[in-house]
């Protein structure tokens, strides 16, 4: 599951910033500014994944338990974003927690494991992709104040 926080502003600053030979530590600088919100976008969908998914033999737990990244794109002026990956390792394979996050979930036919013994189940989604949603603006906030640092670097020195 991935959600994207991007904006064509923030790429054009990007291409900006690069053309200083300060560029590369600005961008150290705009990355490292937009890792802070990182450990809360985490809480906040382990807590959501606990408060919303059901708790019957722990999938809420089990969800909220799964490996939380972000990735930082400042390449060129239209690539330029925050991804989030939510991702969980089931026995055997990657589990499917995008599908999870749509509202839908494989579950064993009375504890058959077997091929064709699955049914899907109906869950609340959203637990991962409306979460991050709600911190858009806090990432565009924090993008403009490392923005006006990098500004003030570049003038001041």
């Amino acid at each position: 599951m991935q959600a994207n926080v991007g904006d064509d502003q923030l790429g054009r600053l990007v291409g900006d910033l690069k053309a200083f030979s300060a560029g590369g530590d600005v961008a150290k600088a705009l990355r490292k500014r937009l890792r802070e919100s990182v450990p809360e976008a985490r809480r906040r969908i382990r807590d959501t994944a606990v408060a919303i998914l059901p708790h019957r033999h722990g999938l809420n737990q089990w969800i909220a338990s799964s490996k939380v990244t972000a990735s930082i794109r400042l390449r060129s002026q239209r690539s330029a974003g925050l991804s989030l990956r939510v991702g969980r390792n089931s026995s055997r394979k990657r589990s499917d927690v995008r599908k999870i996050d749509a509202g839908e979930v494989r579950a064993p036919s009375w504890g058959r494991r077997g091929r064709g013994e699955w049914h899907a189940q109906a869950v609340t989604g959203g637990f991962a992709t409306d979460t991050v949603s709600g911190m858009v603006e806090q990432w565009r906030a924090a993008a403009i104040r490392a923005a006006d640092d990098a500004t003030r670097e570049l003038i001041h020195g």
